[in-house]
């Protein structure tokens, strides 16, 4: 904010409109500068110096830095600076197991006295009522088994805002003097990332800096497939049944069935992929200081 300061006494200078107008003839006016700092979100360093002026590096511009908020100058701007390089903690990912059960095109069975033989149901189960004709032996016994679909989703959590030095800069209005006002000390700016001279400390700049967190990797679902296994007598699903547990015990179900009803539960959980956390500075630029 600029405020141009004339300090006048018309009256005792005895002077009528025409005479102050006149008076003003040679008067230095005083261009006093009250500071408010710059949050418009990206660095402007509109310097009036020539190339080189205050010493400045090839590329880069003179500007006064202070490492906090406290001091005033022309053009103030508020950065971060120097802000502290994401972890590989500051991503998470998490999973949501999401798995189908069927349709399965057969079912495996342990059957015969004590469930001692290997076999099958041959019958397509899709979660409804499906048809079955079969007969079963004294016992049976069906394991659990895999899912038919062993899908999950993922989701990745954390990044932001990361800690970072308060600082601000302004542009160098004495190209001559150079001199940085109090609090502030003389260094030099340039858009984007630079390379600072040898014997110059760098210092990454910028209006925030926060993690930004990649997409997670693809996550794996780990499990079986239980529930129960209904058995009926008649093909509508009703009537008299077996129901055996499936991942049960050895089950006594001898019977003739005509259809059947699986019901299925899902018992697992699924392991989330990773995501790598990625370093954003938002209008970033270089600031070298010797």
């Amino acid at each position: 904010m600029r405020r141009a300061v004339v300090s006048l006494v018309a009256a005792s200078l005895g002077l009528g409109a025409c005479g102050l107008v006149s008076g003003l003839d040679g008067l230095g006016v005083s261009d006093a500068t009250v500071d408010a700092p710059s949050d418009a979100g990206t660095i402007d360093v509109a310097s009036p110096c020539e190339a080189g002026a205050c010493g400045a590096p090839a590329g880069f511009a003179p500007i006064w830095l202070a490492t906090d908020r406290n001091g005033a100058c022309a053009g103030a701007q508020d950065i971060v600076m120097d802000p502290t390089p994401p972890g590989t903690a500051s991503c998470k990912c998490s999973c949501t197991p999401t798995p189908s059960c069927v349709p399965q095109p057969y079912i495996t069975v342990y059957e015969g006295s004590n469930c001692g033989t290997f076999g099958s149901l041959d019958v397509v189960v899709d979660g409804g009522c499906n048809a079955f004709d079969a007969a079963v032996p004294a016992d049976l016994r069906i394991p659990a088994f895999a899912p038919a679909d062993a899908s999950c989703s993922g989701s990745v959590s954390g990044g932001g805002a990361l800690p970072s030095i308060l600082g601000r800069l302004c542009s160098v209005s004495d190209c001559s003097a150079c001199a940085a006002p109090a609090g502030f000390q003389l260094c030099y700016y340039a858009a984007g990332q630079a390379t600072c001279p040898d014997g110059m400390k760098s210092h990454v700049v910028g209006t925030a800096a926060q993690a930004d967190c990649a997409a997670c990797s693809a996550c794996t679902t780990h499990g079986s497939c239980g529930g129960t296994f209904t058995l009926y007598t008649s093909s509508s699903c009703t009537g008299g049944s077996t129901v055996v547990t499936v991942g049960g015990v050895c089950h006594g179900g001898a019977g003739t069935y005509t259809s059947t009803r699986y019901v299925p539960t899902f018992d697992g959980g699924c392991t989330p992929g990773a995501s790598t956390a990625t370093l954003d500075v938002t209008s970033e630029g270089t600031v070298c200081c010797p």
